[in-house]
This record gives structure tokens, C-alpha cells and sequence, in this order.
């Protein structure tokens, strides 16, 4: 089904370009409104190129009509997820959830960096995790411990026990290590220490 979707787009993009090719070489005068009108009166007045002609903007105007309303129904979809509670129906923002997740892994010191994407799927909520971790760290093992903990969370966060698919993907692992520069940075505030700032004591 997708390699069909694949060629149908395709084709579609062929052809707009075909026509935005002509509008150019029409503009530029690369052939003149003579012979435009010379090779529609040659396409009308043979069948086969008149059926190869229909068929073409047959084709057009129902891709055109396949990408409209597939638009439209992307931007319609809400980025929601909805259960319903004794009282009444309860709706969660999918993006608030993706911030909820962010929120608790940036805190991990083996996290540089983190992102998050939640979608509704047939068979419950699918979820991406992109990471930038930290040299000093075993992949597999806090791949393995995110997905445990984003499940648990957002089990927890909704209530239902709603079937979650958790995706990790380390994108960078960098050697540096900033948190425990940040973490070092904070300590040193709390003893009371004037972290080093630039122009200290200076007086204009």
C-alpha cells in the first residue's frame, strides 16, 4: 500500500513540475501563444491524444482531490488523548504529556539533552525518545530503564493502563560533562562561593 501511495505521489509531483516547466517557458517566451494554441488543436483534433489527455487531467484532478482532503485531515487530527471517567470524559493534551516526559529525563545526569514525541496509534500511544547522552554511559541499559520509567509515568499520569510503545534513539554522546560542571557550579553557590564572573569588582 505505501509503495502504491509512493508512485501515485510521484506521478503527481512529476506532473506539477511538468506544468511549472511550461509556465516558466511561457513566460520567457520560449515558445509563443501560436504554438500553444497550434498543439491544442492538434490534441483535439486527434482521439488518442484526446483520451491520453482526459485520462491525464482526469488523474490530476483526483490526486488534487486525494492531497486535499488528506491535508485536511491532518490538520483536523487532535494531538489528544481521551478516556472517560465515571463523571465524564477526560481529554490530555498529547503535548503536555511530551513535556511531562522531557521534563523527567532531562533531570537523569547521564542525559545531555532529550525530546519527545507522542502519537495515537491503533493499538495505544506510541512514543519517541531522542537522546543526547553522556560518554560514561551503557546504552542499552538506560534505553532500557527510560522505556520502564516513560511507560510507568505516563500509565500513572492518565490512570489507564493504556498499551505504550517506547522507541529510544541516541542521536550524540558527547564526552563532556556538563551536568557535573553544573552540578559542581550549584554546590559551590550553596557553600557560599562567588562563582568567577567576568570584570569582578568593577566599577565604572
Amino acid at each position: 500500500m505505501n509503495f502504491i501511495k509512493t508512485i501515485f505521489y510521484f506521478f503527481y509531483v512529476a506532473l506539477v513540475l511538468l506544468i511549472s516547466v511550461v509556465g516558466i517557458a511561457f513566460a520567457f517566451r520560449f515558445f509563443s501563444v501560436n504554438e500553444l494554441g497550434e498543439l491544442f488543436r492538434l490534441v483535439q483534433s486527434n482521439q488518442e491524444l484526446r483520451l491520453i489527455f482526459g485520462a491525464l487531467a482526469s488523474f490530476v484532478g483526483l490526486t488534487t482531490f486525494v492531497v486535499y482532503f488528506k491535508f485536511r485531515s491532518g490538520m483536523k487530527e487532535d494531538k489528544v488523548i481521551a478516556f472517560d471517567n465515571p463523571s465524564g470524559r477526560v481529554s490530555v493534551s498529547l503535548s503536555a504529556l511530551e513535556d511531562l516526559v522531557r521534563r523527567m529525563l532531562i533531570r537523569l545526569v547521564e542525559i545531555r539533552d532529550v525530546s519527545a514525541n507522542i502519537t495515537v496509534a491503533k493499538d495505544g500511544l506510541k512514543v519517541i525518545i531522542r537522546l543526547v547522552l553522556g560518554s560514561e554511559v551503557s546504552v542499552p541499559e538506560i534505553s532500557s530503564n527510560i522505556q520502564k520509567s516513560v511507560i510507568k509515568k505516563i500509565q500513572a499520569t492518565i490512570g489507564v493502563d493504556e498499551q505504550i510503545d517506547v522507541a529510544v534513539y541516541v542521536t550524540k554522546i558527547i564526552a563532556e560533562n556538563v551536568k557535573d560542571k553544573s552540578i559542581a557550579g550549584s554546590a559551590a553557590s550553596d557553600e557560599g562561593q562567588d562563582p568567577t564572573v567576568p570584570f569582578h569588582g568593577y566599577r565604572p
